[in-house]
């Protein structure tokens, strides 16, 4: 492109551009919009003299985006060339904040908040390697975080490779592509694989948790570190010991320097994650159901609110929610971790008996956000009452775990989605 696009060219036939956003990994991004719709897109433009080997990775970038369809990854709109001639094209766009980003500003993430990510990001990987794609650049840079939804989404497919893509050239055996500090042993050697995409997942986690990678920027001595040496232990990162030993293990396995002492593929890794959180999820409620406020981890605020702007409150008091969701939905360790720690996150709310979760939003634009989330995953299995509290209204984990009397008000909303 000889000259940056303008606010109000119309381009790819139904999209005007709104704002230039920067520059990408492989030419420029722009904010524009659907001409009949309205809706938001992401527009990546390169050069029409760029050389012929990066056009043919960006209509290469395309072509896998148009072939995936799933919530954690990032989907294409339209692709085609400008009038100029250079290739184009636009992706959804991401409202809200990369996980680079969100360390910048809030530092490590709380382990549960990390894994709560992570299989999201597990989710985005076994759609891509279903298609026999791989990644082969992920990193906190390329995953995102919606601000309303908190949804997950991976980008940034400029390295990606499809098994089956026809023009070989573009991913030779030998020739590392991606980012060093991220990828695998056997990836920097020149031979990627999906277990290659687990394993920068599995780094990713890691420096969501600890605030850096494994073995700090990687200069020389830490490159051949990465080829030949195991990747120290969770634990001895500083701030670490409060970490399950389960989660140590688990994150040892995804990190093994031998591809086949690996978990074998995303779903596995999916499964295993799962499993930490509801044993851990059992271990701090107990077999009673009681709350065990001393060993409850407190979080960070819920994804989507860390990923969007501060929402500001709309006069005094506060918003109490009561939800109700369907058993089925909870047969789901998954889906009972989502609810538990983004209610957490969004207030202080806790379980209250089998199907109810009760928590205390600031604003009504948090309730609003949350409400939106939880309708788009479980709707029409789940019901939802919310009223105005005094400011001074408080949730105990004595009343939540039937100890104490519930307040009156949360009584009778309790009392009108079990009938």
């Amino acid at each position: 492109m000889s000259e940056r696009l303008l606010p109000g060219d119309i381009v790819l036939f139904d999209y005007r551009v709104v704002a230039f956003l920067g520059a990408g990994s492989m030419g420029e991004v722009y904010l524009a919009r659907n001409v009949g719709t309205g809706d938001p897109v992401a527009l990546k433009v390169i050069s029409r003299d760029a050389p012929p080997e990066i056009i043919a990775r960006f209509m290469q970038e395309a072509v896998l985006l148009g072939k995936v369809q799933h919530p954690n990854v990032v989907g294409l709109v339209a692709h085609g060339f400008l009038e100029d001639g250079s290739p184009a094209y636009a992706m959804e766009y991401v409202h809200g904040k990369s996980l680079d980003v969100l360390l910048a500003e809030h530092g490590p993430f709380p382990w549960r908040d990390a894994m709560l990510i992570a299989l999201q990001v597990f989710d985005g990987l076994a759609a891509l390697h279903d298609l026999g794609i791989l990644h082969r650049d992920l990193k906190p840079a390329n995953i995102a975080v919606e601000a309303e939804s908190g949804i997950v989404k991976v980008l940034d497919f400029g390295v990606a490779k499809a098994e089956f893509a026809a023009n070989k050239n573009l991913t030779q055996a030998g020739i590392a592509l991606g980012t060093p500090a991220y990828m695998a042993p056997e990836q920097l050697a020149g031979v990627a694989e999906a277990r290659s995409d687990l394993y920068s997942a599995a780094i990713v986690f890691y420096e969501l948790v600890t605030g850096d990678v494994p073995f700090g920027e990687l200069g020389e001595k830490a490159l051949y570190k990465r080829l030949f040496s195991p990747v120290p232990p969770l634990r001895e990162a500083p701030g670490m010991p409060h970490v399950p030993d389960a989660v140590v293990e688990m994150v040892a396995r995804m990190l093994a320097t031998d591809v086949n002492t690996r978990f074998s593929d995303a779903r596995v890794a999916i499964a295993a994650f799962e499993h930490v959180l509801a044993e851990a999820a059992r271990a701090e409620v107990g077999d009673d159901g009681a709350v065990d406020s001393d060993r409850m981890e407190r979080t960070l605020p819920g994804l989507g609110a860390l990923a969007g702007d501060s929402a500001g409150g709309d006069g005094d008091g506060k918003w109490l929610l009561v939800l109700r969701v369907a058993d089925a939905v909870l047969k789901s360790a998954h889906e009972r971790a989502f609810l538990r720690e983004t209610l957490v996150g969004k207030g202080i709310g806790h379980p209250k008996g089998n199907r109810i979760f009760v928590a205390l939003f600031e604003t009504p634009a948090l309730l609003d956000s949350f409400l939106r989330t939880v309708a788009q995953r479980y709707a029409p299995d789940m019901q939802a009452d919310a009223e105005r509290v005094a400011t001074d209204f408080e949730l105990t984990n004595e009343a939540l775990a039937g100890a104490a009397p519930l307040p009156t008000q949360l009584a009778l909303m309790v009392e009108r989605l079990s009938a």
